[in-house]
C-alpha cells in the first residue's frame, strides 16, 4: 500500500514536471495555443467540479446521516466537547473584535461626522461576510460525511439515486448503466472528492459571476 501510494506521488511529480516544461515551451513559441488550451482545461475542470458535486449533493440526499463523533468513542466525545468549547471560545473573541471594529469604524470617519444611515450598510456587509463563511463551514461537512461514508456508503448511494430518481425518466439502460458508472467515477475515489467539494463553491461562485458579467456586457 506504501509503495503504491509512493509510485503515485513519483508519476505525479514527473507529470508535473513535464506539464510545466510544456507550458514554458507554449509560452515562449505559441502564447496563442496556450490561451485556448487553458480556457477548455478551464472548462472542463468547472465541468467536472460541477458534476461530482450534483452527485454528491445527491448521495447526502438519500444516505442517512453520520453518527456523530461524540457518539463513536471516549475519545470523540472528548474531542467533540473540546470542540465546541473552542467554538464557543472563538464566538466570544469574534464578538468583541466585531464590536471593535464597528465602534473604531464609526468613531474614525474622515467626514468628522456620524452617517448614522452607513452603520446599517456597513453591518449588513459584515453579516453576509459571516453568514458566508459559516454557510462554508457548514459545507465542509458534506465532504467530511461523505469521507466516513467510505466508497461502499457512496457508492450505495449512487444506487439508492439511480432507483429512486433515475430510473423512473429514463427508459434507456445504456444511459442509466453510463450515468451510474460516470457517477461512481465521480465520487469513488476520497480525498479527490474532499478537494474537489472544498473548491467547488468558490469555484461555482466565480464562475457564475464571469457568466453573468458576460451576459450583461456581452
Amino acid at each position: 500500500m506504501l509503495f503504491r501510494f509512493q509510485a503515485r506521488i513519483l508519476t505525479l511529480g514527473i507529470v508535473l514536471i513535464a506539464l510545466m516544461v510544456v507550458i514554458g515551451l507554449m509560452v515562449e513559441y505559441a502564447p496563442a495555443l496556450l490561451v485556448v488550451i487553458a480556457l477548455i482545461v478551464a472548462a472542463a475542470a468547472v465541468v467536472l467540479i460541477v458534476g461530482t458535486t450534483v452527485v454528491a449533493v445527491g448521495i447526502t440526499a438519500v444516505l442517512p446521516p453520520r453518527r456523530p463523533f461524540a457518539e463513536v468513542s471516549i475519545l470523540g466525545k472528548h474531542v467533540s466537547d473540546f470542540s465546541k468549547l473552542l467554538v464557543r471560545l472563538l464566538a466570544f473573541f469574534g464578538n468583541t473584535a466585531l464590536a471593535w471594529i464597528v465602534a473604531l469604524n464609526v468613531a474614525f470617519q474622515t467626514t468628522g461626522t456620524v452617517d448614522i444611515m452607513s452603520i446599517p450598510n456597513q453591518l449588513w456587509g459584515i453579516f453576509l461576510s459571516l453568514a458566508a463563511l459559516i454557510a462554508y463551514a457548514y459545507w465542509l461537512r458534506v465532504p467530511v460525511d461523505l469521507l466516513r461514508a467510505r466508497k461502499t456508503g457512496r457508492l450505495r448511494g449512487i444506487a439508492l439515486l439511480t432507483t429512486r430518481w433515475l430510473r423512473p425518466h429514463i427508459a434507456s439502460v445504456e444511459l442509466e448503466r453510463f450515468v451510474t458508472r460516470a457517477s461512481g467515477w465521480l465520487v469513488g475515489e476520497a480525498w479527490p472528492l474532499v478537494y474537489v467539494l472544498c473548491l467547488a463553491p468558490l469555484v461555482i461562485i466565480a464562475t457564475g459571476g464571469i457568466l453573468t458579467t458576460m451576459a450583461l456586457h456581452g
